[in-house]
């Protein structure tokens, strides 16, 4: 039998909770309609999939498949269903689900097609043909409390030992796969770079750290963990370096303003270290603001803490979208990039040792934006102003302000409310922790 509603991704979660919402009515009126037609059946559900399981990932309105499909499912149970199949396309991502608790373990099985399979079953079921299926189907359940272990490497400094820079990324990976590309392209640089300072003599005077973060496609729990066991460290790290992509050679970095004259002097050795790659160094005007939740990647987590953090530039044809959280992410998809990654195991020992060997640790002025409520504008002519607003004091303004890149235009002249409303000067391109992005596209600027 098939349910005929989308299962969308997880990002288009607001978007898409209302339309969600009926369809999962729907179909569990279509079942209490006519409970026998799916005793002993398999459902197909329509719409590709997200990787993820049927019922969601976790019990919170982040993830509202978890809010929404568990009353399908139970549904299906008491009519007797076997399971559901859901539609995938190649690379086909295997992601995880949602267990509420020991008592309540999955039930209904959950089965992941190829598109070509898939569509082969529909067509035959949508034809009246009769279709008998049969999966060979393995789980294993374990009681948690589930340990996490952080992998941690240090080499200790000689004048400043208690003053770190850091190298991050991430050695957990979906079990669909083995991580080689999310996250082996990227720790694998920064191990690496420490082997390549160790074995050349290199003795920093500041500590220079590569953590291998556990957990964190369960929600950056190894970073997070480790920061909280370690808040007396926090204003002691210098930078927060992370990796975490594809295969690449890094090209360069884009640091704040405040570091350019120090980060000058560290890359020079690299402008011309690689023709193919040659290191370009850029320097940022613009502070950016502190997350106040965990982002997609470790590095968020040291940016909640107001350590400064940057990412270098990086160069490859390699297609992230194939290896992320897909059964493609192999050791193999890394092999043809293996000078990519010698290279950029070699840029990143040069820039962790140079950081680490300067006189007074990089400043933090210039990293981050106090906290606060900012109007992040740019031109179409490509002019940028951040500016605070002032939401405390002054409420109506701000709101005023925020109208009129929305399209209403604004409080009329005079406070009054009368009279047309000016047209909007551009648009709100995006809202989010604490900061209102706006592009300015009037012809007036």
């Amino acid at each position: 039998m098939r349910i005929p509603f989308p299962f969308q991704a997880e990002t288009q979660v607001r978007r898409m909770w209302k339309p969600k919402r009926i369809a999962v009515q729907e179909a569990i009126a279509e079942v209490n309609a006519d409970p026998s037609a799916f005793d002993g059946a398999w459902v197909l559900i329509a719409g590709e999939n997200s990787g993820f399981g049927r019922d969601g990932r976790r019990n919170s309105p982040e993830y509202s498949d978890s809010q929404l499909m568990p009353a399908l499912t139970r549904t299906l149970l008491e009519a007797g269903a076997l399971g559901t199949i859901q539609h995938s396309v190649l690379p086909m991502k295997i992601l995880d689900g949602h267990v509420v608790s020991w008592d309540q373990l999955p039930e209904l099985p959950d089965i992941k097609l190829q598109d070509t399979q898939y569509d082969e079953i529909r067509s035959r079921v949508e034809m009246g043909e009769a279709v008998e299926l049969e999966f060979d189907i393995r789980n294993w359940f374990k009681m948690g409390p589930i340990k996490y272990h952080n992998i941690v490497g240090v080499i200790p400094g000689t004048t400043y030992p208690d003053e770190f820079v850091i190298l991050g990324g991430h050695f957990d990976s979906f079990d669909g796969s083995t991580g080689g590309v999310d996250d082996g392209s990227g720790f694998s640089p920064g191990m690496e770079a420490i082997r390549l300072i160790k074995a050349a003599g290199g003795a920093p005077k500041r500590s220079i750290a590569m953590i291998l973060f556990a957990a964190e496609e369960n929600g950056l729990v190894g970073s997070q963990a480790w920061l909280a066991d370690n808040p007396e460290v926090h204003s002691k790290i210098v930078t927060m370096i992370n990796r975490d992509g594809s295969p690449s050679a890094i090209t360069g970095a884009v640091v704040p303003s405040g570091w350019y004259a120090d980060m000058e002097r560290i890359v020079e050795p690299l402008l011309e270290l690689n023709p193919r790659w040659p290191f370009s160094l850029g320097q940022s005007d613009y502070p950016s603001l502190k997350p106040v939740t965990p982002g997609g990647t470790d590095a968020s987590s040291f940016s909640m803490a107001g350590i400064p953090t940057f990412r270098f530039n990086t160069e490859t044809d390699y297609s992230y979208a194939r290896a992320w959280h897909t059964l493609y992410d192999l050791y193999s998809e890394l092999v043809p990039y293996t000078e990519h990654q010698e290279h950029s195991a070699v840029v990143t020992a040069v820039v962790a040792y140079g950081i680490a060997n300067l006189d007074e640790p990089l400043t933090r002025d210039g990293s981050y934006l106090p906290d606060g409520i900012f109007a992040d504008i740019s031109t179409t002519s490509g002019a940028r102003v951040i500016a605070s607003l002032d939401y405390r004091n002054a409420p109506l303004q701000t709101a005023n302000f925020i109208r009129l890149f929305e399209g209403n235009g604004g409080e009329a002249p005079g406070g009054g409310r009368g009279g047309p409303a000016s047209p909007p000067v551009g648009r709100i391109a995006d809202v989010g922790g604490g900061r209102i992005n706006a592009v300015v596209e009037s012809e007036i600027q």
